[in-house]
């Protein structure tokens, strides 16, 4: 178990989902999940090391927070992380998709 094992994208990912969840319980005052317990869930480690990994985010300006970190937000950082990532995950695919095997013989016969 160590800090280094999260990933700072799993962090914003988890400060994204938890919006997720407050924007989607906002009416009928379900319980939503903190980053924290997000993160737990999500990576399988302790608490304290996914509370540092969020404590690294901020200090990387990822996160921001008011009273406490588990419930903060995300910096424009932080989005613009969130939002490259999901522009890599889909040209991704169309890279993998067009990539032409390769030969390994020779092309002179």
């Amino acid at each position: 178990m160590a800090t280094k094992d999260i990933s700072d994208l799993q962090v914003v990912q988890a400060y994204a989902e938890m919006k997720r969840q407050m924007d989607a319980t906002r009416e009928t005052g379900l319980k939503f999940e903190y980053a924290e317990e997000i993160l737990e869930r999500t990576t399988g480690q302790h608490p304290k090391v996914c509370e540092r990994a969020m404590e690294r985010a901020c200090g990387r300006d990822l996160v921001e927070y008011g009273v406490w970190l588990r419930g903060g937000w995300l910096t424009d950082k932080g989005k613009a992380l969130l939002t490259s990532n999901a522009k890599v995950e889909a040209d991704g695919a169309g890279i993998i998709a067009t990539v032409a095997p390769r030969t390994t013989g020779s092309a002179a016969g």
